[in-house]
């Protein structure tokens, strides 16, 4: 499998990659705590903690957006998918690589190649960076991937 691509983030797909980062019931989180603190703010009859909750709902957004705002910053991104792992570069700050049993996890989630490289962080690459055939050997290489490896017994 050798696969090579350029891309840039858009807003759409810097939201995703901010998403992929949390793990699934961190991303719950994110949406259900604030709103039942705010239901729970509601039903006490407290003013602070209200507002409390709705600052909190907007400092998030805020981080978040700056998050996403440096995604789309960052320009045009080349990578290089082969049988050894992965090569990104940003041409003329630099290149990063990463061996596949180096690596967490690869899927395809929010409409994006997401490579786990940490628990909490990602290397995304949107699909519309990939041609048809691209994507399909992508999908076999994951399903390879994530199929159970004999072992000697």
């Amino acid at each position: 499998m050798l696969i090579s691509t350029t891309y840039t983030h858009t807003w759409r797909t810097g939201v995703a990659t901010t998403l992929a980062a949390y793990p699934k019931w961190a991303r719950w989180g994110l949406g259900v705590v604030p709103v039942v603190v705010l239901l729970l703010a509601i039903s006490a009859g407290s003013l602070r903690m209200g507002l409390w909750s709705f600052f909190s709902v907007l400092f998030l957004f805020f981080i978040h957006g700056r998050q996403v705002r440096e995604l789309t910053r960052q320009g045009a991104i080349d990578i290089v998918l082969d049988d050894e792992g992965f090569t990104r570069e940003r041409p003329g700050v630099g290149t990063t690589s990463m061996r596949w049993p180096a690596t967490l996890d690869v899927r395809r989630q929010f409409g994006l190649l997401v490579i786990r490289t940490s628990p909490q962080c990602v290397a995304t690459v949107p699909e519309a960076a990939f041609s048809a055939e691209q994507l399909a050997r992508l999908d076999e290489f994951i399903r390879v991937r994530k199929s159970p490896t004999p072992t000697a017994g």
